[in-house]
């Protein structure tokens, strides 16, 4: 997780990022996107109320 935001009493903003690695015969390719979503507190749980919002962070291809 890359970063939390309080938006009310119950609900957050939270930003991630997710790594992806694809592994080839002659390379590998690397991408990262960030995602962000809104969470709700409910007593002792968190709800996931929206997530979207990708944005590509990289993408690279080396030679293996």
């Amino acid at each position: 997780m890359s970063a939390v935001y309080l938006l009310s009493d119950t609900e957050s903003q939270v930003i991630y990022r997710i790594d992806y690695t694809f592994i080839h015969e002659s390379d590998v390719h690397e991408k990262i996107f960030e995602y962000s979503g809104v969470v709700e507190k409910s007593d002792s749980e968190y709800l996931i109320q929206s997530l979207g919002g990708a944005k590509k962070i990289s993408d690279t291809t080396t030679d293996d």
